[in-house]
């Protein structure tokens, strides 16, 4: 196809699309229509005593590293479990892993218990493919959802067999 020249100030022509391509061009168009489309989610108000104080931008507060690791794990649930457990842990196929679900089911297992449980069952239909650092991942983002203390610096073989179950690490109170 013979071009112009072009003349400053002046733009080239564009191609002009094969009649043929312009249906698959439409459905890769309309195909992406849905995500681009989708509502966003609705967010409660932030009470006034909640908000942020500081003045330093959000993405320069550093993260700790089991903050990281639980993002890493979250990742990994996300991919791997979200399926049967809920991308919000709330339970479809599998038991919710928040609240009163994992409460009873969860919070006297010590922190090693349940990662040898996620290591040797799961996932259900492929046991056994997670990898050692995402079962820790996975066991962070799981203890930090529940409100379990997690170790400064992350979860890891050594420090995971001393921690104790969630109801004997958390204060009761009268």
């Amino acid at each position: 196809m013979p071009t112009r020249p072009t003349h400053p100030g002046r733009r080239a022509p564009l191609p002009t699309l094969r009649p043929a391509l312009l249906p698959g061009l439409l459905a890769l168009g309309l195909a992406a229509l849905p995500v681009v489309a989708a509502p966003a989610p609705v967010l409660a108000p932030t009470p006034a005593s909640a908000t942020l104080t500081s003045t330093v931008p959000l993405s320069t507060v550093p993260l700790s590293a089991a903050q990281v690791q639980a993002a890493r794990g979250e990742t990994v649930y996300v991919l791997a479990c979200a399926m049967c457990h809920g991308d919000r842990l709330e339970g479809l196929s599998g038991p919710a892993l928040r609240g009163e679900s994992f409460e009873a089911g969860f919070a006297d297992l010590p922190p090693l218990g349940l990662h040898d449980l996620i290591r040797d069952t799961m996932p259900q239909d492929q046991r056994g493919t997670l990898s050692p650092q995402e079962v820790l991942d996975v066991t962070a983002y799981l203890l930090g959802e529940n409100g379990h203390a997690l170790p400064d610096g992350g979860l890891n073989a050594t420090n995971l067999s001393g921690l104790l179950p969630r109801r004997q690490d958390t204060p009761t109170h009268p």
